[in-house]
């Protein structure tokens, strides 16, 4: 799922195409020859990824077993919410950092960008708009209209399940209220959220790899 996206090491497009990986195959997108193929997600991605899957398979904990206080708490459930929103922000962090790379950004700058916008609000809100020159719910906008996806659902999808894992985080509330039902939207959304990163990267990041060329 994570793993098998590639990036070319010219134009910066994104896909699946495996056939990257050869050396000497010949990228469709720019026309160079491929070095070897070049995963575009970082590795952390995949084991939040990796994370998720296992913890979404782990039993409940039970407390006063066999007593008329017996009580079960579905801590799989919360630390799936959690990697889920981890995997968000890792993702949002990786489409900055080649965003800045596209636009020759020095790597003193993009440290001092992260150090003034750690916040993955900040980074949404603030620094994707002054990198892309686009706010990001018309980002999104424009993506539904491009790829015929529905985007625009998967970040209110998003947005509410930062709600729960604010509300447990921030005031150690709504722990009875993540429940199966929270996992599996948490589970269902993965591929849909990496999707996304990737259509961003080729709209944003790739743009400017293929107009850079052709000047």
């Amino acid at each position: 799922m994570v793993g098998e996206w590639q990036v070319c090491r010219t134009c910066r497009v994104v896909d699946r195409d495996q056939i990257r990986t050869r050396v000497g195959s010949i990228c469709p997108e720019c026309g160079e020859e491929s070095k070897g193929g070049l995963r575009y997600f970082v590795m952390s991605a995949e084991t939040i990824v990796d994370l998720m899957r296992e913890a979404s398979s782990t039993q409940p904990i039970t407390h006063n077993e066999g007593t008329e206080l017996e009580y079960q708490i579905n801590t799989h459930n919360i630390s799936v919410l959690l990697f889920f929103c981890t995997l968000r922000e890792v993702l949002m962090q990786g489409f900055i950092r080649e965003m800045c790379m596209a636009l020759g950004i020095p790597e003193n700058i993009y440290e001092r960008l992260n150090l003034d916008n750690k916040l993955h609000s900040q980074k949404q809100d603030k620094l994707f708009p002054s990198l892309t020159g686009s706010k990001w719910n018309n980002a999104i906008s424009e993506l539904d209209r491009e790829t015929s996806k529905n985007y625009t659902e998967l970040n209110d999808q998003v947005v509410d399940l930062v709600k729960h894992r604010n509300k447990f985080i921030h005031k150690a509330q709504n722990i009875f209220n993540i429940d199966d039902s929270v996992a599996n939207r948490c589970i269902q959304n993965v591929e849909p959220l990496i999707h996304l990163y990737v259509d961003l990267h080729n709209k944003y990041v790739h743009k400017i790899y293929i107009e850079r060329n052709r000047s």
